[in-house]
């Protein structure tokens, strides 16, 4: 009898999740239930699937990615006692039809471990991450990128799996204090808190595109063309940019120490602080 699998994405503001649906049909040896959380402002149409239980839910609009995450963890935990769950981008391209059974499987082996996947960029065909491990020296969560299985310290949901229970041991991705960016990693480092060992699945590969723009992170090396000063200062501060200074403090408040928070913080901060400097005032030719 096959296992039957919950998966949960959100999508918004765009159909990809359609490409998914028909990629997860082609998976063997699972049974898929896929619940799709819909936070678009206009609703994304949904093609239907004889393969692949799906159940979309429509959420508030000013929903953001952990709030809608969430949306979809607490529906399918409702009904589930030790089973296997996975988190999925929708933008993601697999490869294998056994990639889903690969990725439950060291779940299923061991309850308390939470499993990824490695991230290929599609264009380049090199390995983005196999995980990562945390830099106290340089503030940062470095990307390993080899195929070599450690225990990490940090993963991202773009694809991990692992067990129900988990929920009931640390709750939620916390969307009060991290809404869009850094809630993966601190539910991630959370379960390692409390025991679970954060695994990469060699066997699994995910491809995805990989965004060179610095349109969501607040970045050293972004240009801003005009009212450079007043743009970059209400990105720097704004609660729903990556790496940006409230960002950053509240994810660290939850993960470090006090002093380490504010010393992680305000690293990163001049970091980016000086490189908007140097790339938008002292660059001859900007790009």
């Amino acid at each position: 009898m096959k296992r039957i699998v919950h998966i949960v994405t959100s999508i918004y503001e765009r159909d990809s999740v359609n490409s998914l649906i028909k990629i997860l049909e082609q998976q063997s040896l699972v049974n898929i239930s896929l619940i799709i959380v819909d936070h678009s402002i206009s609703k994304q149409k949904i093609i239907s699937s004889s393969l692949v239980n799906i159940r979309v839910i429509c959420a508030p609009s000013h929903f953001w990615f952990t709030a809608a995450i969430n949306t979809g963890l607490k529906e399918v935990s409702s009904t589930l006692k030790d089973s296997p769950i996975i988190i999925l981008n929708d933008d993601i391209l697999i490869k294998g039809e056994d990639f889903i059974a690969n990725l439950i499987k060291p779940v299923v082996a061991s309850p308390l471990s939470i499993v990824g996947a490695v991230c290929i960029n599609m264009d380049t065909e090199l390995v983005e991450y196999s995980g990562f491990k945390f830099s106290y020296l340089k503030c940062a969560f470095l990307p390993n990128k080899t195929n070599d299985s450690f225990d990490n310290d940090t993963l991202p949901t773009r694809a991990i799996a692992f067990n129900s229970n988990l929920l009931t041991h640390i709750g939620l991705l916390n969307e009060d204090v991290l809404p869009q960016y850094g809630s993966d990693y601190e539910w991630t480092i959370r379960a390692k808190k409390y025991g679970y060992k954060l695994l990469i699945s060699s066997e699994c590969k995910i491809y995805t595109k990989v965004d060179d723009s610095t349109r969501h992170i607040v970045s050293a090396r972004k240009v801003y063309r005009t009212d450079k000063l007043s743009t970059f200062f209400s990105e720097l501060f704004s609660d729903k940019k990556q790496n940006s200074v409230i960002t950053n403090l509240r994810f660290s408040s939850l993960v470090f120490n006090p002093i380490y928070s504010l010393y992680f913080t305000m690293y990163r901060a001049l970091k980016v602080i000086i490189g908007f400097i140097i790339t938008n005032y002292l660059s001859r030719d900007p790009l």
